[in-house]
């Protein structure tokens, strides 16, 4: 598989989490705030470390550390 930079892995991510949804009876049930921490759940499952919500935003990536820390 090539590799794929972090960009492209969200937009993947994105379009997984868009098609799941659509075919998902359980998901499409749920209020906004359960299905926004299903949502961050499935991108931290990804490598995506996020927390939130947090103002305006209903998930916030976490900064990758770089190997010098």
């Amino acid at each position: 598989m090539q590799n794929r930079s972090r960009e492209q892995k969200l937009v993947d991510i994105l379009f997984e989490v868009a098609m799941i949804t659509k075919e998902s009876k359980s998901l499409q049930e749920l209020d906004r705030e359960k299905y926004a921490e299903w949502i961050r759940h499935q991108l931290d499952s990804c490598g995506f470390k996020n927390f939130g919500p947090i103002g305006v935003s209903w998930c916030k990536l976490l900064e990758e550390k770089s190997n010098d820390d």
